[in-house]
């Protein structure tokens, strides 16, 4: 069996909530498969029932305020003082979850860049999903350096969901990563395959 903490800032709230809706679909993927054992740490919302949730009644709180302002990405362009304050706590959080489950976990599958920070200074191997919004994070001062103190010493592998980020990723990151590596993620194949309905008479 293989353990994998799962960890993401979004999640939808509901059945029908499309915020965060791929970040359920790899989670449920990930305990469709009866090899992997999946603790989550995300936004409260329907869980698969093979997924276990690892967030605390605090953190729950955290993220549902963190959703309220709009997220990291958000308030990095909109207000930096606040980005950076909320940006400490989520590092401080996570830091605190990692270290819980350390013995536990053989991967933690992290989602955004930002949820690596907390990473520094533990053990285990890491699998960190990209996305555009995630690079603005590399132009803060001294975020490379602390991706890199995330990642030292581990198997690191970087996935961002579009091929035009990994020459920068593989620039400013690579020599502290296993691989960087494109993975697509988002709507599955049955979307494409959703007959459309007819408008009514």
């Amino acid at each position: 069996m293989t353990n994998v903490l799962f960890a993401a800032t979004s999640y939808p709230r509901s059945q029908t909530d499309w915020q965060g809706i791929f970040i359920k679909r790899i989670a449920d993927a990930l305990a469709d498969d009866p090899a992997i054992n999946v603790r989550l740490w995300a936004p409260e919302g329907p869980r698969h029932p093979r997924v276990e949730s690892a967030i605390t009644a605090g953190d729950a709180r955290f993220l549902s305020g963190l959703a309220t302002e709009g997220g990291i990405a958000h308030l990095l362009r909109n207000d930096l003082p606040r980005a950076l304050l909320r940006g400490a706590s989520l590092t401080t959080r996570l830091h605190a979850t990692y270290r819980r489950n350390q013995e536990w976990a053989g991967i933690f599958h992290l989602n955004w860049l930002q949820c690596a920070l907390g990473h520094i200074g533990l053990r285990g191997a890491l699998l960190v999903t990209v996305l555009g919004s995630d690079l603005a994070l590399l132009q803060r001062p001294g975020m490379v350096t602390a991706l890199k103190l995330a990642f030292r010493g581990k198997r690191v592998v970087l996935c961002p969901n579009a091929e035009w980020m990994v020459p920068e990723l593989s620039n400013k990151l690579g020599d502290a990563c296993t691989e960087v590596t494109c993975v697509p993620f988002g709507a599955g194949h049955s979307w494409s395959r959703t007959e459309p309905r007819p408008s009514p008479p």
